[in-house]
């Protein structure tokens, strides 16, 4: 039955596979948008890590801490 549930929800390991590719390749190419509060940056980026670790895929701390900084303006 768990499986069965998990399959449902996450998808077969092919289709959870290609989710993960997709947002690790949004975490990498993420910077702010021109005009984009800190706020909205930070939400959009906290949606992408929320979805990593559903998916199963964890990013440390530092390294999230170290892309927040690296993508946003000297503004």
């Amino acid at each position: 039955m768990w499986n069965s549930l998990e399959t449902l929800h996450e998808g077969l390991d092919e289709v959870k596979q290609s989710n993960i590719n997709t947002l690790v390749q949004q975490y990498e190419l993420f910077c702010t948008k021109d005009g984009e509060t800190i706020f909205s940056m930070q939400m959009r980026f906290t949606h992408i890590l929320n979805k990593l670790q559903n998916l199963g895929k964890t990013i440390s701390n530092q390294d999230c801490t170290n892309k927040t900084l690296r993508c946003m303006t000297k503004e």
